[in-house]
């Protein structure tokens, strides 16, 4: 189903789809799609910000409907050049970076000139946690594996997909939020899984300070798939807000309770206009 403001931005990781929705007046919001997840996902939360923040949503490359350029390496460094391109275009942002985007966020915030404001982070994991992440899940490194990893998720991406909202999601939003997926996937979205997780850490500058910005870290309790809250280690978040009843993305899974809370912190840190 087409959603109203969604176009293709050209980018250095390739056309990148991206989700507009204006408005004078609010905090200026930048949320960058976790995959499975994708643009779909955020009508809920655009229907709560609508007329009270200035929103962009992107699929960054090998997400949804954003295909990842040819030279696109799957690294953090191609990310965040990734998503300096998006910046640009979009202006001056609050950056909403869930999960391993998080990182590309922290870096983003350390440069001086990248027109960052502020750094929410949904499900933002510490280097160190990513890695006991990454063991977990793929303890025998299959996914890991050049080749056999690109071919497993290409085989059957929509059981990928529905195995990670089974034990990412909370019991009451897996089901949608996996409906939503597949429709994407069935479509000819990407998911590029394996190439994330072969490639993302490879040269990264494994860093968990976010800069000089004002920043705080969402965490959804009912999420299976990280390990507790207690382990987040961002050295300088200036705080993590507990969505007791939400999983992986409360962003997505509670959008008017999530959206209620981020325009308050966004008031409370001077980031509202």
């Amino acid at each position: 189903m087409a959603r109203a403001g969604v176009e293709g931005w050209e980018t250095s990781g390739g056309v990148v789809r991206v989700r507009r929705q204006p408005c004078p007046q609010g905090p200026r919001l930048l949320f960058a799609a976790d995959g499975p997840n994708v643009l779909e996902h955020y009508d809920g939360l655009f229907a709560s910000l609508r007329g009270r923040a200035d929103v962009v949503a992107y699929e960054p490359p090998g997400t949804g409907g954003s295909a990842p350029a040819r030279d696109f390496g799957f690294r953090l460094d191609d990310f965040a050049d990734n998503a300096r391109d998006v910046l640009e275009k979009a202006g001056p942002r609050i950056l909403v970076f869930p999960c391993y985007m998080s990182f590309v966020a922290g870096a983003l915030a350390r440069s001086s000139d990248e027109g960052v404001r502020g750094l929410v982070l949904p499900q933002a994991p510490s280097w160190a946690q990513m890695s006991l992440w990454l063991d977990r899940v793929d303890g025998r490194r299959v996914l890991r594996t050049p080749a056999l990893g690109q071919l497993l998720v290409r085989a059957m991406p929509r059981r990928v997909a529905r195995g990670w909202y089974a034990g990412s999601a909370s019991a009451d939003a897996k089901a949608a939020l996996a409906d939503i997926a597949e429709e994407a996937l069935q479509a000819g979205g990407y998911f590029c899984l394996a190439s994330l997780m072969q490639n993302f850490t490879t040269n990264a500058d494994r860093r968990d300070d976010l800069g000089d910005v004002p920043s705080v870290i969402a965490w959804g309790d009912q999420d299976r798939s990280h390990g507790r809250p207690s382990r987040v280690t961002f050295a300088e978040a200036n705080t993590v807000m507990h969505f007791e009843a939400c999983g992986h993305s409360p962003e997505l899974e509670d959008p008017e309770g999530f959206a209620e809370w981020l325009l308050a912190w966004c008031e409370d840190a001077g980031l509202s206009g």
